[in-house]
């Protein structure tokens, strides 16, 4: 079911809906330079503006002190994508460091390939999340917020929040400041927050009270784990003599496997299989006994939270999606503080520079950065792409 909902059938198939529903409902949307579609709500602006109101002079601090953290990523921000640029110039064969990450796409280039339901989620969260930022430290320095809601660029999911444009720029700069630097920096901390939750959960699920061991949704034909007669209906609890109970025991217990390895599982009824591993289908130098779907299995009578702890555990659907939480935040975030245009990053930059240069040569700065990084962004973008177009014609 899970291969389904991530297949190439699946992904046409949702790009097609979106496109067919934006139609359908092209009155109700805001149609921008023709790829833009913005839907305009009121949903959580009482809420942004109750925290605000109750919480405003903690806001207002926290925002004021991540000011600086965001000019000094912005820098690093900047230097990263310079660097990346200049492999993906100078070396055919590099991989793109930086891309375009579309649900359920490849990404030219990069081994990079992003799952379509975790992608929408993870994008989705992560938007909602920046979004939110922005407009409840804007509710917190009294500007009105007019709208928010959700729009596609072309395929792109995302959402918005839009303060009052005129009050904004009227506002002082350090305010201004404050308002476009919540949205990144809150993606960052989110992802710090994700990569926590990683690190602790494989040592708290270790020691759950109602796992009894492994087991497969699937065993494949033809592989080790088959002619040595392993049922995927029942529940192994140890690997090579050690114990396993959680998908993460089970992993480490046959992650350094190579090909000719002797693999013995012990099953709860205690049959044992034993089966020489081969190789692995995608690396040769990995062994593989040919098992898939792992997941948790219950002590009988174990608690109902079980079933939580099962979509946790490490190898899972909700892990997986932690990582693309992880992964996902720290892009959005580090992008959003590039010195670019409208990006959160350009109108930072612009302020800052008519600090240092005045107005008419500050803009005049800002414009030719913006330049230099959009340049810089083309070139990881589109030369991948160009490369392996040509690759395909020849």
């Amino acid at each position: 079911m899970a291969g389904f909902l991530d297949s190439p059938q699946m992904v046409v198939l949702f790009y097609a809906t979106v496109f067919i529903l934006i139609y359908l409902n092209r009155t109700r949307f805001e149609i921008h330079a023709k790829i833009v579609a913005l839907y305009k709500t009121t949903v959580g602006i009482r809420l942004m503006e109750g925290l605000a109101a109750r919480f405003g002079g903690v806001i207002r601090f926290v925002a004021l002190v991540l000011i600086v953290p965001a000019f000094l990523m912005m820098g690093a921000a900047s230097l990263y994508l310079a660097n990346a640029a200049l492999k993906i110039a100078t070396n055919p064969q590099a991989p793109a460091e930086v891309a375009l990450i579309l649900p359920g796409i490849a990404v030219p280039g990069s081994p990079v390939s992003l799952p379509l339901w975790h992608g929408l989620i993870a994008i989705f969260l992560v938007a909602a999340m920046h979004e939110f930022s922005h407009g409840i430290v804007a509710a917190a320095h009294k500007l009105r917020i007019t709208s928010t809601g959700f729009f596609f660029m072309g395929p792109i999911p995302g959402a918005f929040v839009e303060p009052e444009e005129k009050e904004l720029r009227k506002a002082r700069h350090r305010v201004q400041h404050a308002v476009f630097a919540a949205g990144p920096l809150s993606n960052v901390l989110a992802a710090l927050l994700f990569i926590g939750v990683l690190l602790v959960l494989p040592s708290a699920l270790a020691r759950a009270p109602f796992s009894e061991g492994v087991g497969f949704r699937g065993v494949m034909e033809g592989y080790p784990a088959q002619q040595a007669g392993v049922q995927a209906n029942l529940t192994y609890t140890d690997v090579n003599g050690n114990t396993v109970t959680t998908v993460g025991s089970f992993l480490e217990a046959v992650g350094s496997l190579k090909p000719g390895d002797e693999v013995r599982l012990r099953a709860v009824d205690g049959t044992e299989y034993t089966m020489l591993a081969v190789e692995h289908p995608e690396s040769n130098s990995s062994g593989f006994i040919g098992v898939t779907g792992l997941e948790m299995r219950a002590r009988p009578g174990g608690s109902p939270g079980v079933w939580l702890v099962r979509l946790l555990d490490v190898g899972g659907w909700l892990s997986e999606l932690l990582l693309w939480l992880v992964m996902i935040s720290l892009g959005i975030g580090m992008v959003n503080l590039l010195p670019l245009g409208p990006l959160d990053g350009g109108r930072m930059a612009q302020i800052a520079f008519q600090d240092i240069f005045g107005k008419q040569r500050g803009d005049a700065v800002w414009k030719h950065v913006s330049i230099l990084i959009l340049a810089m962004l083309a070139l990881n973008l589109l030369l991948p792409l160009a490369r392996s177009l040509v690759q395909a014609v020849l």
